[in-house]
């Protein structure tokens, strides 16, 4: 009887009372960092063997950063569907020149005063161009007899400015601004019916833009805007918590960091470490 209470209390002869460890949760929590160290270890392993495997090439170096590349390639697709031409163009842009494509319908959108179809302006979002999936949505313009004018920004595709690829909301809804006074003077579009197209980031474009147009814009599609930075800020602290907050931070720094060593050190840095958990 006496074995069998000490076996439920924990005590032997001459001992007292054993005490429970002070970290009663620390097997789990000692596993979990054992399994973070075990994949920062493989993962760093994997890296290393990259590089040495498969050498990203010394030509790219800080000093001839990829931003100051010239324009790009950029293919006119084809008509398909309801899709009669598509013309390849540029539009002036504050002393730049804008790349564009004016998508024209098979069958227009007729009105009572115009034989000619309602022509939406369109820009990508954040550092996108206007062959990343645009053409799809023009496409589904055309379907209902809506022509559709589809823009790269200034620095991206075949615009030209400099430097290349630098994301400038004001600069991007200035685009936008001309695209429209540009294609308004096109006789093969209804300049009583123009629209604006965004999505995330030129979707506080076309906004900003339609606020410069006043009249001359009747209807504005503003897909998943991005509006108000801080609000955006306040609203994910509310809602997310601080730790969420700096785990997205702390994953911004780490793209930094692996632009930084590519172009620094020629080597890859595998961008899954900062996300590790």
């Amino acid at each position: 009887m006496a074995q069998e209470i000490r076996r439920r209390t924990g005590t032997q002869d001459g001992e007292g009372t054993r005490q429970q460890p002070a970290g009663a949760g620390s097997p789990k929590i000692s596993s979990s960092k054992s399994s973070f160290t075990q994949r920062f270890l493989m993962l760093s392993v994997v890296c290393l063997l990259v590089n040495i495997l498969h050498p990203m090439d010394p030509a790219v170096s800080i000093a001839d950063p990829i931003v100051k590349k010239g324009p790009e390639p950029n293919q006119t697709p084809g008509p398909i569907g309801k899709v009669a031409e598509v013309v390849e163009e540029f539009f002036p842009c504050s002393g730049h020149k804008c790349h564009a494509w004016l998508v024209l319908p098979k069958k227009p959108l007729l009105s009572a005063d115009s034989r000619h179809p309602p022509v939406v302006v369109m820009g990508h979002g954040l550092a996108c161009m206007k062959d990343m999936g645009l053409y799809t949505y023009a496409v589904a313009f055309a379907e209902v007899g809506i022509a559709s004018y589809l823009i790269d920004y200034r620095g991206f595709g075949l615009s030209d400015g400099e430097p290349r690829s630098l994301v400038d909301a004001a600069a991007h809804a200035s685009d936008f601004v001309d695209a429209v006074h540009h294609i308004a003077a096109d006789s093969r579009i209804d300049s009583a019916r123009i629209a604006l197209w965004g999505t995330s980031l030129s979707g506080g474009h076309v906004i900003q833009a339609a606020g410069i147009l006043g009249e001359k814009v009747k209807a504005v599609i503003s897909q998943a805007p991005a509006l108000d930075a801080l609000h955006s800020f306040v609203f994910n602290l509310k809602h997310r918590g601080i730790a969420s907050m700096l785990r997205v931070s702390s994953a911004g720094a780490c793209v930094l960091f692996v632009q930084a060593a590519a172009l620094t050190w020629h080597i890859l840095v595998p961008g899954c470490l900062c996300c590790a958990r």
